[in-house]
């Protein structure tokens, strides 16, 4: 087969119905239409494929799990999904959607879709201004662009990497395991689509292909090359940011026209991430930051029987008094490998004794924002409703607004701009 002639396919042209596997719940970023299964299960899965659409996201908050627990999480979804499949007779492909800043368990859960097989991985948001070029990945800081390695992602906690090459990147966090087959950008351009599916033809078991990819047209090319190495036989296992799932899955953005939200009523504010975004985007809050209600992390790890008590007044006085109440943690990191999980706990314990009293939602950080959904409010699915600003999707939870701001994305008057557009 040759290029001219054979194998370039559109996302539309696949008749599988695919399963986007979210690590937290940011992957809906340039969404619109979509179901979030926020609980997954064979029976959500059904519900899915007796329906029209031919996506959905499926959210296994893996990023914030164990190793061996993120794994298991996704082989479970994958299982279950497949059991659905079995039963209504649908073809499915799997896409891993994972942080486009490179953290996350992403080689295990690759191996946890597939084992022994190749891999494609596209870490781009465009949106956001990262994308992959000369073999490195690069974040936008500041509008200025920065090997991935130099900024605050690669000293997390958990996923931090030193890497500046995406090659070196694969073999530092796999410890040897996985290997890269890079794609430079002038190959991928004059090359086609058949780059692409002749580098995962020849990728063999644990290598990964990765493309440099700074366009929307670079991503069309990858995943044209994608589909024609599958018709043709070959396995793939997929790891990708937003940008590259979204025309794979071939969904569509919708800007929401933020003047219709105004009136919403009681509107809460939740602040889990302590990125330095996050921070300044909460001091920009002004009169709202000084009345906002800090959880301490002493109290929290301490398990103070009065702390939700405590909050869950605190708030509702608030929403009475002001129609909006801010929570958040304290603002500086947290100290300890089970910190995070049991703030996130008293935040859904707290979110959940006030949820009868909220209209309307408003959550900084990702991990945050599943916790909040699930444990706060009870929540087994959501809708996109489409997109607030770049990069900030709008669900709804039975048709309460809930908004979704990853603790590294949006401008400093982000989170003032929303309170603003709810509150009239």
């Amino acid at each position: 087969m040759t290029a001219a002639t054979h194998d370039v396919f559109a996302a539309e042209d696949d008749r599988r119905r695919v399963v986007i596997i979210d690590d937290d719940p940011t992957g809906t970023h340039t969404a619109s239409d979509i179901d979030v299964v926020l609980r997954p299960d064979t029976a959500a899965f059904g519900a899915f494929l007796r329906g029209p659409r031919k996506a959905v996201f499926a959210l296994s908050n893996s990023r914030s799990l164990p190793r061996a627990a993120a794994v298991a999480m996704v082989a479970g979804i994958v299982e279950q999904a497949r059991t659905a499949a079995g039963a209504t007779g649908d073809e499915l492909a799997f896409l891993l959607r994972g942080d486009s800043a490179l953290r996350g368990h992403v080689f295990p859960e690759m191996e946890a879709v597939l084992q022994n097989t190749s891999g494609l991985f596209v870490p781009a948001f465009l949106e956001r201004g990262r994308f992959t070029r000369d073999g490195v990945h690069h974040l936008s800081v500041d509008g200025r662009a920065v090997p991935a390695a130099e900024t605050e992602f690669a000293r997390d906690r958990l996923f931090g990497f030193r890497s500046h090459r995406i090659a070196d990147w694969v073999d530092e966090v796999t410890k040897g395991r996985w290997r890269a087959r890079t794609i430079a950008l002038d190959e991928l351009r004059e090359g086609g689509p058949h780059v692409v599916r002749d580098a995962l033809f020849d990728a063999g078991p644990h290598e990964v292909v990765v493309p440099d990819a700074t366009e929307y047209s670079d991503l069309e090319t990858i995943s044209a090359g994608l589909l024609a190495a599958e018709r043709s036989g070959k396995s793939v296992v997929v790891r990708c940011g937003v940008s590259f799932a979204t025309v794979r899955a071939g969904l569509r953005q919708r800007t929401i026209d933020d003047r219709r939200l105004s009136g919403r009523g009681r509107l809460l504010v939740v602040c889990g991430s302590v990125s330095e975004t996050s921070t300044r985007q909460v001091s920009a809050l002004g009169e709202l930051a000084e009345r906002r209600i800090e959880m301490s992390t002493d109290a929290a790890l301490g398990g103070c029987p009065a702390l939700v008590g405590e909050l869950t007044t605190r708030i509702g006085e608030e929403l009475a008094t002001h129609g909006v109440a801010v929570l958040s943690t304290e603002r500086t990191a947290h100290p300890g490998p089970d910190t995070p999980a049991v703030l996130l706990d008293a935040i859904a314990d707290v979110v959940s004794a006030v949820a009868p009293t909220v209209d309307s939602v408003i959550v900084k950080g990702g991990i945050t924002s599943s916790r909040v959904a699930t444990d706060g409010f009870g929540a087994r699915r959501a809708t996109v409703a489409g997109q607030l600003m770049p990069g900030v999707p709008l669900w709804l939870l039975e048709n309460r607004p809930f908004v979704v701001v990853p603790g590294s994305v949006g401008e400093d008057d982000a989170l003032r701009r929303l309170v603003t557009a709810f509150s009239g």
